[in-house]
């Protein structure tokens, strides 16, 4: 859980509003719609996307009945069948193998998917809902969806919406997002998007949490916000150590900030030798930016050895691992002036070493070559 400021420790009070604003988060996060309705069939919690997916507010939905939602005539045996589930305890789809549909505001039928996640919980018995409109799906001709994965959103999210019926002194949200052995990913997922969209606040309140519970790419994360003070004061040092614990943990982006701090001198003295072996443990696992950062070391002689044939090796491999179109003409256009320099058989050298050096990766051994760092 995301430690509160010192100020903020002791009062409860600032527990439960920093509870209340993580959840809500992590819930409008979701990628579907989610709705929780209790015992009575009434509407208990919604999300944004059901808002927009059945273009109501939430104030016009909270409290009403879920058949509200569903065409006038299914309704009666939609109440029906809600009724006889009550205490069905079963993660489980909606109807399989039957076509259902949803009602809009506006008095438009539109197919949908439901998956149903029964939560039971002090303050009552609600069935989570996750909605998806396959209009689209369907006139695609595309398969329909793998019940597992809606159920997995139901199982989280829902657990999710009902955090919010309780109390807010009784929530754990380690234990209700399930912060243990199994990560969930998604969550990940949504801070690294409400990073790119430039929502900073909400990539950190989302990533904290899984940061702290070890997984790496969320502590990367961390490290890149605090870094470039997205959201935060820029903090060098805090970048450092959240950079270091996922580097620890093989994650080669990590690695390659490390290099590039130690490269530039940020939080640490200035030291290339040490950037280059950050560089090296990134390249070795085929990160394209690092093979890319070690070759120009290599033809400049910083922190290694000058070595043109080195330095043509990893950055004719960068200009193979890189993905964008950009940094891979870059590469492309370094190599050819390192070429310059070369006699044809040291550029046949280099050539070879890089297959040499794919092979082994390949095969997961170390080349017969070996280079320093």
């Amino acid at each position: 859980m995301l430690p509160l400021p010192a100020t903020e420790r002791g009062p409860v009070v600032s527990r439960q509003k920093y509870s209340e604003e993580y959840f809500r988060t992590v819930f409008e996060a979701a990628p579907t719609g989610v709705l929780a309705v209790d015992s009575s069939g009434r509407i208990a919690q919604l999300n944004a996307h059901a808002e927009r997916l059945f273009g109501y507010s939430r104030a016009e939905l909270i409290g009403k009945p879920i058949e509200v939602l569903v065409p006038p005539r299914f309704r009666d045996r939609h109440a029906d069948l809600r009724k006889k589930n009550v205490g069905n305890r079963q993660i489980r789809p909606m109807g399989t193998g039957r076509t259902f549909y949803g009602l809009r505001k506006n008095g438009t039928e539109f197919p949908v998917e439901v998956g149903l996640n029964p939560a039971v919980m002090s303050s009552g018995q609600f069935v989570v809902a996750t909605v998806v409109d396959i209009t689209e799906r369907n006139a695609r001709g595309l398969k329909a969806w793998n019940v597992a994965i809606v159920a997995a959103f139901v199982l989280v999210f829902g657990m999710l919406i009902v955090a919010f019926l309780k109390p807010l002194t009784q929530i754990d949200p380690d234990k209700i997002l399930g912060l243990g052995a199994e990560q969930p990913a998604h969550v990940v997922d949504a801070a690294y998007s409400a990073f790119e969209k430039g929502d900073y606040k909400s990539a950190l309140l989302l990533g904290r949490p899984v940061a702290d519970q070890g997984d790496s790419r969320a502590q990367s994360l961390l490290g890149l916000i605090y870094l470039n003070g997205r959201g935060v004061q820029r903090n060098d040092p805090e970048a450092m150590k959240w950079y270091r614990r996922a580097a620890d943990q093989g994650d080669a982006d990590a690695q390659v900030r490390i290099g590039d701090m130690y490269f530039e001198g940020r939080a640490v003295a200035q030291d290339y030798p040490e950037a280059a072996r950050w560089y090296r443990l990134a390249a070795d696992s085929g990160n394209a930016t690092a093979q890319y950062n070690l070759g120009i070391l290599y033809a400049k002689g910083e922190g290694v050895p000058l070595d043109n044939v080195l330095a043509h090796m990893w950055i004719n491999l960068a200009a193979v691992y890189f993905t964008s179109r950009l940094p891979r003409d870059r590469a492309i256009a370094i190599r050819e002036t390192i070429a310059r320099k070369l006699t044809p058989a040291e550029i046949g050298r280099a050539q070879q070493m890089a297959r040499e050096w794919q092979i082994a990766r390949e095969h997961k051994v170390a080349p017969e070559w070996r280079s320093t760092p």
